[in-house]
């Protein structure tokens, strides 16, 4: 059979801004990286319509089909693809001799094993350990893996990752921040709203992302200092992020893994200020490509933006684009998951 991948997993939908985020982005690069190699692949979205019973059925159709012509089947989910999708068609792929990919978007999937019920979670045990290979996005979880893996080597290691950007910046600091990502209470934007309330009056402040029913009313964004600019699409990403000097993120998710923002920050040699929390401290090295801060401490934000002057911004940003560059390049890090899987 030919090495045919069968890729499980959601897209952005260009007409409906509620399908972007870290996920479907990381999925897209994926599928970009294998057109440009001209590799043989075919892709179902998981989300190619808002209607449940559509949806259904394109994903039963076009599942059959892709089992049926590929060798390899690669499931990229998060917690609902994993505990469904994958924990019930899986079987299928094994009972064909299929070669079955699992890779877990973010950073919480032990936490989530331990929530489900005894013996889903030791079915969902024996499925992972009849796979090819398993793709976790922390080295966190990749240290964590032996106990649940018969073959020690099953676990890899499969980070969030961009395109390099042709986007020039000078690397100069103007007190400039942007938050970028879903605008709800989790991502701390009620601590960065407040925080920015007692900034000195030549530091700005922008907010990017879709809103969270609580913010909807744009009344909430009235009079305050932090201004809300609207939600971007992938392609804008990098256009907006390069007008600012520092990203701001400061997530209270215990289960945070790569944010999909920050590589795109350090992409641009943008340093970061984010919550140490989740999978961030392995992203962000404080002092040396960025600042990290404790989850809902206001004060510990404040002064953390505070701190940024021209010397240490430089220093700060040249770190940013290095720690890109050696661990964060799609490119580089699609090639080796592309290879590992093709090993049959």
């Amino acid at each position: 059979m030919r090495k045919k991948i069968l890729i499980i997993g959601a897209v952005p939908h260009p007409d409906d801004l509620r399908t972007y985020g870290g996920t479907t982005t990381l999925m897209q690069n994926f599928i970009d990286y294998c057109d440009k190699q001209q590799y043989e692949y075919q892709h179902i979205d998981t989300l190619k319509y808002t209607n449940k019973i559509l949806n259904f059925l394109h994903f039963g159709i076009c599942f059959l089909w892709g089992i049926a012509t590929s060798y390899v089947v690669m499931y990229n989910v998060a917690r609902n693809g994993a505990f469904t999708l994958f924990y019930h068609t899986a079987p299928l792929c094994f009972a064909l001799n299929r070669n079955v990919v699992f890779r877990m978007f973010g950073g919480n999937f032990f936490d989530l094993l331990e929530d489900v019920p005894a013996n889903k979670k030791n079915r969902m045990l024996f499925l992972l350990n009849k796979t090819h290979t398993v793709f976790f996005e922390t080295k966190k979880l990749i240290e964590k893996s032996p106990k649940l893996f018969k073959n020690g080597n099953k676990a890899k290691w499969f980070p969030n990752s961009r395109k390099p950007s042709d986007i020039s910046r000078k690397i100069n600091f103007r007190k400039r921040f942007v938050f970028i990502s879903r605008v709800e209470k989790n991502k701390g934007i009620d601590h960065l709203i407040q925080v920015t309330e007692s900034l000195p009056s030549d530091y700005t402040v922008d907010i990017y992302g879709p809103l969270d029913k609580e913010y909807a009313d744009l009344k909430y964004f009235e009079n305050k200092k932090a201004e809300y600019r609207g939600a971007l699409k992938t392609e804008q990403v990098l256009t907006i992020l390069a007008e600012y000097d520092v990203l701001v993120l400061p997530t209270c998710w215990e289960t945070e893994g790569y944010p999909g923002i920050i590589i795109e920050a350090m992409s641009l040699g943008i340093p970061v200020i984010a919550s140490r929390i989740g999978g961030i401290p392995e992203m962000v090295e404080n002092g040396i490509n960025g600042l990290l801060v404790e989850p809902h401490n206001e004060e510990d934000l404040r002064k953390a933006i505070l701190s940024f002057n021209q010397e240490n911004y430089n220093v700060m940003s040249v770190n940013s684009l290095n720690s890109f560059n050696k661990k964060y390049n799609s490119d580089v890090i699609n090639e080796s998951v592309y290879q590992r899987m093709m090993l049959y």
